[in-house]
């Protein structure tokens, strides 16, 4: 899944095939914001279209990004959720059952206000 950053950046590329590209290789390849922009910003979609050897167009995107583009690979899955709403510290321990539990009756208090 995408964040927002990710979609604020891809709404600079008016190319709607570009965008489309860009969206589904940054959300497959599990792109950086970092690398993401980079890659608009070095027209990498255009350069792959125009060659007709593609290796060395990927082979240096992966170079120009090996910061952002290996190591941030999966650090998407250690991305924290802001939620200081529910009332739990940064060091605080919890299940996943009283996060959940958590959520819910906060959602429904928020319910309530608006009723």
């Amino acid at each position: 899944m995408l964040s927002w950053t990710h979609y604020r950046t891809l709404l600079q590329v008016f190319d709607k095939k570009a965008r489309d590209w860009y969206a589904k290789e940054a959300l497959e390849q599990t792109w950086s914001t970092r690398t993401l922009q980079r890659n608009i910003d070095t027209q990498y979609y255009y350069r792959l279209l125009k060659s007709q050897v593609k290796e060395p167009v990927i082979k240096e995107m992966e170079e120009n990004n090996k910061e952002n583009y290996l190591i941030n690979k999966l650090e998407f899955v250690k991305n924290p959720v802001i939620a200081e709403f529910l009332g739990y510290s940064l060091d605080s321990i919890f299940t996943e059952t009283e996060l959940e539990t958590s959520i819910i009756n906060n959602l429904q208090k928020f319910l309530m206000e608006l009723w």
